[in-house]
């Protein structure tokens, strides 16, 4: 085994070539961290979009008081609700004119 490495140590046929694997690496490294980097900066983006877009979104209703006089809950209305309310509200106005 020794002879194996001494041989190994002495030779000096690959030196080129060694140098030629030590510079791809190099670039290959540098290019590694660039697209890394460049992608961790593309997530961060993302997900602050994600964060912001999730923020923004109506939750429905929000229930401001109980109110107890019908067992229900106060507060503003659901959109569906709203919309039917001014249907009917259209309707009844059309009957009287």
């Amino acid at each position: 085994m020794s002879t194996i490495l001494r041989t190994l140590w002495r030779d000096e046929a690959g030196a080129i070539l060694t140098a030629e694997f030590i510079l791809l690496g190099t670039l290959l490294g540098i290019g590694l961290i660039t697209g890394i980097a460049t992608l961790r900066d593309a997530i961060l983006t993302e997900l602050a979009d994600l964060a912001a877009a999730i923020s923004g979104m109506d939750g429905g209703s929000p229930i401001d008081q109980i109110d107890g006089s019908d067992g229900g809950f106060g507060g503003s209305s659901s959109p569906i609700e709203t919309a039917d309310r001014a249907c009917r509200e259209g309707r009844e106005g059309r009957k009287g004119h």
